[in-house]
């Protein structure tokens, strides 16, 4: 869904204020076996490859943005599907679990399912009860067991795996890296394709209020965050005694370090809050053919949902609980 908000966000000239889970934040790798040798990140054009899912940001928007960049022109427009198209032509057989949400059938889904796991109709899906390849320690899986030469997944994926006691050892395998060479599991900070954006609070440019956001989200994670011993009292990042689960922020936040940094008034732009890497990634799979600054469009599962317009502006109710909280209850 990252996808579908950068193009809002860059459309409604919305603009980042807060980040939370900075600590959480993962790095998208490309894994080998290390006895795997002959090619290198940049020579995968005919190789197997696992990804996570389709449309994954990380496991599939990122590789493929990229290997798109460096390996071929523009692909014309088919009702939003190029980047199967792409990986279809590029690699000779892969593994991309959820892609026949998008193409239920066709040389297209086929080629990407031909290395899942799953039997029948259930051949590429994306429950790893169903395909054991699905997700990024299924990507891995799918590497480690011959079926494909290159996984996608995120730097933790090789330790959780192994850990298990499963597919040897972590000197098994090494990543490869952007500048054509291969580096050691653990050097994810020299050799990785991107980082995952942290999530964020996002408002629209020129907001008036913009002020005001800032200054009640602070408050409020520091009067009611992690330094916050009253358990009995109002909770911004843990929504158990309300019954239910990341009502307004993810739970999880309450496990990092920072539970909402804030960012510089001059670096609220979509491009550093998302990072080169993806924009560029996403800017070249939707880039069309004598297109003449058009872009293709990116088509997104159907679901029950697809009808309504995904946003990534703060969602009105919690601005509104929030300047509440500002105006009755809390005293700063």
């Amino acid at each position: 869904m990252l996808s579908i908000c950068m193009q809002q966000v860059k459309t409604t000239n919305s603009s980042p204020l807060f980040l939370s889970n900075m600590k959480k934040r993962t790095t998208l790798v490309a894994i080998v076996k290390r006895n795997n040798k002959g090619f290198n990140l940049n020579s995968l054009r005919g190789k197997k490859a696992c990804h996570a899912a389709a449309r994954g940001i990380l496991g599939w928007n990122i590789p493929i943005g990229y290997l798109k960049r460096r390996n071929i022109p523009a692909l014309r427009c088919r009702t939003g599907f190029q980047d199967f198209d792409y990986a279809a032509s590029f690699y000779s057989q892969s593994c991309v679990p959820g892609v026949k949400s998008y193409i239920p059938s066709g040389k297209v889904s086929d080629r990407l399912c031909a290395l899942c796991n799953g039997t029948g109709a259930d051949k590429c899906s994306e429950d790893a009860n169903k395909n054991r390849y699905a997700g990024y320690r299924g990507a891995f899986m799918c590497m480690a067991d011959g079926k494909g030469d290159v996984a996608f997944a995120v730097h933790t994926t090789v330790f959780d795996v192994v850990a298990n006691g499963q597919h040897g050892r972590v000197t098994d395998y090494q990543y490869l890296c952007k500048d054509g060479k291969r580096r050691d599991i653990g050097q994810h900070k020299r050799c990785f394709l991107a980082v995952n954006p942290a999530r964020a609070v996002v408002t629209r440019q020129r907001n008036e209020y913009t002020s005001d956001i800032v200054s009640i989200l602070t408050n409020m994670s520091r009067l009611y965050g992690l330094t916050h011993t009253d358990w009995n009292k109002f909770q911004i990042f843990d929504s158990t005694q309300y019954g239910g689960s990341n009502l307004l922020f993810k739970d999880s936040s309450t496990y990092s370090s920072t539970s909402l940094q804030s960012i510089a008034r001059g670096k609220r732009k979509y491009r550093d809050y998302l990072g080169d890497d993806y924009v560029k990634g996403y800017e070249v799979l939707t880039s069309r053919v004598n297109g003449k600054g058009t872009h293709c469009t990116i088509t997104t599962k159907p679901t029950s949902m697809s009808t309504k317009t995904p946003t990534c502006t703060m969602p009105t109710m919690l601005l509104t609980a929030l300047l509440v909280g500002y105006q009755y209850r809390c005293r700063f």
